[in-house]
């Protein structure tokens, strides 16, 4: 394509996607004191300023509809999956939400040691973001290989969390585990989000999201998961087939 081609046409999905983006921004806009992610962006684009101009802004909508969807539903299903099948850890998640009541302040969903767990131990064993590919600055040495500078390399995230180097009984599904450390005491080991400086902006987001959802099923119901899941390393870590669970009303009715 020569230099006098014109601009590259924007795809039609692409195209509506923006659109819907700068909907979401419009609506947020309209409630000058309302306290959320969306009207934080809309401050941005309308403070001159901000270093962010609109495209910018509309760019962070899209990654924050893309990027932050189908990797916050998949942790949700597999830790919805597993507390169906560990009734224990269950059992104590159940209990910690019935302790704060029918309508939780952000401040209590927060400080609930138990679901924290649940959340930090379903994005080690079912990270929805399986591997990371990154591409070398410089030559890099790994015990005896050398990796040359513009390679391109995966971190196998999947891997990782479930070696026995760095994880007791890496297969099991086991909250606790977490009782005694942090994700971030754990370092390198544990990148369900990444690391570094390209470490995923929306991490806080994504464990407050999906502990809001959590505490919103569990409330009301019990979990039920007769069959183990598999899982299928597409794009993301996609369940091989559907994930049956029974819903059982927590209140007996």
């Amino acid at each position: 394509m020569g230099p006098d081609a014109g601009p590259v046409p924007v795809p039609a999905g692409a195209a509506e996607l923006r659109e819907w983006a700068e909907s979401l921004l419009a609506d947020a806009g309209s409630d000058p004191a309302e306290d959320s992610l969306l009207s934080a962006l809309v401050s941005l684009r309308d403070d001159p300023s901000s270093a962010f101009d609109r495209e910018e802004i509309i760019d962070q909508v899209v990654g924050m509809l893309f990027a932050g969807h189908e990797t916050t539903a998949l942790a949700m299903t597999y830790a919805l999956h597993q507390l169906g099948r560990n009734p224990e850890p269950a059992e104590r998640v159940a209990a910690e939400i019935d302790a704060i009541g029918a309508e939780p302040s952000l401040a209590e969903i927060r400080d609930l040691a138990s679901l924290d767990a649940v959340v930090d131990e379903t994005l080690r064993l079912f990270p929805p973001v399986h591997g990371i590919p990154r591409v070398t600055t410089t030559d890099v040495t790994v015990g005896e290989h050398t990796i040359p500078a513009d390679s391109e390399v995966l971190l196998a995230v999947w891997n990782m969390h479930r070696d026995g180097r760095f994880y007791d009984d890496p297969a099991q599904f086991r909250p606790d585990r977490w009782a005694d450390t942090t994700p971030r005491e754990r370092g390198y080991e544990y990148v369900p989000f990444g690391a570094g400086p390209r470490i995923c902006i929306g991490r806080h987001f994504a464990r407050l999201e999906m502990k809001l959802a959590l505490v919103t099923v569990l409330a009301r119901y019990r979990i039920e998961a007769p069959e183990p899941v598999s899982v299928s390393p597409q794009m993301t870590a996609q369940p091989s087939g559907p994930v049956p669970v029974v819903l059982r009303r927590r209140d007996g009715s």
